[in-house]
């Protein structure tokens, strides 16, 4: 089948027809954010062992405020990319602009369900691999079957959705909070240490801490499925728009521009006019772990809250998410911007990969790594190395290793015979 004459160098690589490039360059991005917190960047090269420990209060440490902001921002902002992009992806499965009804419908959802159980197995196999923290892969495949029942509505509705979850959520959240939902439990918490992996299908006392920090949060954890609702719900919503109208990423690009800079601005006044700063002052010396209200309407990182009790940050980032979205989406029609960007691209589309990759590279806190991290240079020695080998693997094939092996999966088990 002729590809589509893009540029010369799209025509060498193995692009699926039809593919939207912008989002595979927004999902890049996720991943390079993603990578960088899990490098926990604090120099420019690696110390040595016997090296003594840096002196992060001099002048030009990595360890300053806008450096720690900087920080926080790429550890959580990824996260609500790949969100979004999930309830697109799920978006996109069931017909997209033109959404499937009848029996294209239920076939689509039996090859998300299908596609939920790759993920859930790849989760539980690093799991079983040694490495710590990597149960993100395992929840997502909740998140698949839930917003698969709303695949039927259209964008407008899903829109509502979102809007409401971003303002309904932040409120469940404290709620929980004050309620002491998210007190660590040092049984449960012993438990999910000792059942990793394939262990914790053949565990049953591990399944309920498990769903417990799966959908309300436990600790310190921040993507359990209720702080996610908004992000997946408009990522649902974005799908279901005509993502190949340029008209359409015209408005994404400016109207999320325009949402998330409102929600900035009132994120940076409201603190003074509700009394923020004594507000957490007050929290801070209490004996109770209770968030205030005013976390509502305040910003996280820098800000004094955390990302998943302020609506205020919740709207703003969905706002922008939705702006790079568009403006990736127009940047990706003109020649020159889509042959400059398809290393980019390549690299966001075989995202799955590279996200088992690094974790085999850097041993993501445990002594399986080889790549020393902690410091910068490693860091963009990995993203150099991924997006060249991204560009040639994708000179010769269609899809990275575990695209394709879920694409085979997908297809061989729906009932069809998948292309070599």
């Amino acid at each position: 089948m002729a590809q589509p004459a893009e540029t010369s160098t799209i025509q060498r690589s193995n692009t699926p027809r039809g593919r939207l490039l912008g989002i595979d360059v927004l999902r890049a991005l996720a991943i390079m954010g993603m990578v960088w917190s899990h490098f926990t960047i604090g120099s420019w090269a690696p110390v040595p062992a016997n090296a003594p420990a840096p002196d992060m209060s001099a002048a030009g440490a990595f360890d300053t405020t806008a450096w720690q902001w900087i920080t926080i921002v790429l550890g959580l902002r990824p996260r609500d990319i790949f969100f979004v992009l999930a309830g697109l992806t799920v978006a996109l499965g069931t017909g997209g602009f033109r959404r499937y009804r009848g029996r294209e419908l239920f076939g689509s959802w039996r090859k998300l369900g299908i596609r939920a159980v790759f993920l859930f197995v790849v989760g539980l196999s690093l799991g079983q691999a040694g490495f710590g923290g990597v149960e993100i892969l395992t929840y997502y495949t909740l998140w698949i079957i839930i917003l698969m029942p709303f695949t039927v509505l259209g964008a407008r509705p899903l829109l509502w959705c979102a809007g409401v979850f971003s303002v309904v959520t932040p409120v469940v959240k404290i709620l929980l909070n004050n309620a002491g939902m998210f007190d660590p439990s040092m049984h449960d918490m012993r438990l999910m240490d000792d059942v990793s992996g394939f262990a914790l299908l053949v565990h049953p006392e591990a399944w309920g801490p498990f769903f417990k920090a799966l959908v309300f949060g436990s600790g310190g954890v921040t993507q359990d499925t209720i702080a996610i609702l908004p992000f997946l719900f408009l990522g649902l919503a974005l799908g279901r728009l005509d993502l190949r109208d340029h008209a359409t990423r015209v408005r994404m690009a400016v109207w999320g521009a325009a949402v998330g800079v409102g929600a900035l601005v009132v994120g940076l006044v409201s603190p003074a006019l509700i009394g923020s700063d004594k507000a957490f002052a007050a929290s801070e010396k209490s004996a109770s772990p209770d968030v205030p209200w005013q976390s509502l309407l305040s910003h996280a990182a820098p800000g004094p809250t955390t990302p998943y009790f302020s609506i205020v940050d919740c709207v703003m980032v969905a706002g922008l998410i939705t702006a790079l979205l568009g403006a990736f989406l127009m940047l990706m029609e003109r020649t020159g911007a889509k042959r400059f960007l398809w290393p980019v691209a390549a690299f966001g589309s075989m995202s799955l990969t590279w996200y088992c990759v690094h974790f085999l590279v850097t041993g993501n806190g445990t002594p399986l790594g080889f790549i020393p991290t902690g410091n910068a240079r490693n860091y963009l020695l990995f993203i150099a190395g991924a997006l060249i080998v991204s560009v040639v693997w994708r000179r010769f094939f269609t899809r990275g290793p575990l695209e394709w092996l879920q694409h085979v999966a997908v297809t061989r088990l729906s009932g069809r015979v998948a292309a070599p």
